[in-house]
């Protein structure tokens, strides 16, 4: 299956309540390097919501995912910057960051 198909699945597993399920599937649509599977997985790790809260991995795959240039990872990524989630607080690299996203058409991006 591609990562889209695996990050589907963990929707669909979203909306029937299957935390396990919603789980697995971000995981191996996150391991296909899919930018969105890869954004979710790391909003996940974030929030704790259906896996353990992890701030470095939240960190890593939210990067990973911007450095491929899916703007809502960009967003995410330059907010976990300002806020030092997961990484050293740098307002530099936050601003680097809400500036690719602006730049990419996000008008609100964090600054």
């Amino acid at each position: 299956m591609t990562g889209e198909q695996f990050l589907q699945d963990a929707r669909n597993a979203h909306k029937a309540g299957n935390e396990k399920l919603e789980a697995d599937s971000l995981k191996e649509a996150a391991q296909t390097g899919y930018a969105p599977a890869l954004a979710e997985l790391g909003k996940a790790y974030r929030e704790g919501s259906v896996v353990e809260a992890e701030p470095g991995k939240a960190f890593e795959l939210t990067k990973e995912a911007a450095e491929q240039g899916y703007v809502p990872a960009m967003t995410d990524l330059a907010d976990m910057y300002m806020r030092g989630l997961g990484v050293q607080k740098s307002t530099a690299e936050a601003a680097k960051w809400s500036s690719k996203a602006s730049a990419a058409g996000v008008a609100n991006a964090p600054h």
